[in-house]
Parts: C-alpha cells; structure tokens; sequence
C-alpha cells in the first residue's frame, strides 16, 4: 500500500504539535527554575534534552505511521519525520516570539548579559571574537530570533529525520497477503 500524503502530514502534525507543546513546557520548566544559560554544564544538558526529544519524537511518529501501513519505505519516513519536526519547530518559533516580545522581553537580555559577562572573564576568548558577541547581541530582536530558530530548527529536523527514518523502515510482510482463490 503506498502512503498518501494526507496520512503523513495528519501523522506529522498530531506529533508535531505535540513534541512542539513537549518544548513550551520544557522552556516553561527553565523559566520558572531559573536555570542559567550562561552555565556551560546547562546548555550542554539542554542541548541533550533537545536533540533526545527530537529523536524520540521523530522516532514515535515514524513507528505510529508504520503501524498504520503494510509497510513504510525510507523516503516516507524521511517525508513524515520532516513534516513533524517542522511543525514541532514553526510551534516552537511562535512560542519564543510570543514570550520575548511580549511576556518577559528583558529575558533574552539577562541571558545575554550572563553570556557576555562569561565570555569576557574568559581569558582564552580573543577580544575579537568579544566584540563580534556584542555586535550580534546589538542586533538581536524577538523577530530575528524566531527567524534564526526556524532557519535551525528546520536543518536540525532535517539531520535528525534522515537519521531516525533509517531505523524506523517497515517492509511489506510478504506472508499477510491475502490468496486469491479462483472458484471452478
């Protein structure tokens, strides 16, 4: 049975929206503890969390649409796994810009002082590299954030999807056909 595209993007979306909510709830949770950004060992741990949800949603969704179809081939997992993560980014996006324009815009500022404030008691960053950190934080608006989160989000689901869709394959059992019986 070939997929159609209607099934992997109602399969995309219903897990998209869901792993995209799964990150609200997550940046919610940093938000309310008051995790640091500017702590090494914290972004090295969310970097994990983020790139474990996306493979595990990726994965989810690609094994829900298999249970639905005889049988899901590399390119349909690639399609579906994309979709979702997409959606799950655009989500995501949306989010952060709602929450940096308008509910804590002096967020992504206190981030970046304790960023900056890291870079420059670092001894082995060259001043350079400091000053290029300022110019970006200059620039940096809600707009231009939510526009470089789709623009990553969007590779990052790429990356992840053409790895999980290898695993996530099903092939056709060729023992579930039904036998035509021809009547005499």
């Amino acid at each position: 049975m070939k997929i159609n595209f209607n099934l992997l993007l109602n399969n995309g979306l219903k897990f998209g929206a869901i792993m995209g909510g799964a990150q609200i709830l997550i940046s919610i949770i940093y938000y309310i503890a008051g995790f640091e950004f500017s702590n090494l060992g914290f972004v090295f741990i969310n970097f994990l969390v983020t790139v474990g949800l996306f493979f595990l949603f990726l994965f989810l969704s690609n094994k829900h649409l298999a249970k639905q179809v005889d049988s899901l081939n590399y390119p349909e997992g690639l399609v579906n796994a994309i979709i979702t993560g997409i959606i799950a980014t655009i989500i995501g996006a949306i989010y952060s810009y709602l929450f940096n324009a308008y509910f804590d815009p002096e967020y992504v500022k206190e981030i970046m002082q304790g960023v900056i404030s890291m870079v420059e008691n670092n001894p082995n960053i060259p001043q350079e590299q400091i000053d290029k950190i300022y110019e970006q934080y200059d620039k940096m608006t809600p707009l231009s954030m939510t526009i470089d989160a789709l623009k990553q989000g969007a590779i990052f689901s790429v990356i992840i999807a053409l790895i999980v869709s290898i695993f996530t394959r099903k092939k056709k059992d060729i023992f579930a056909e039904e036998t035509v019986v021809s009547e005499n």
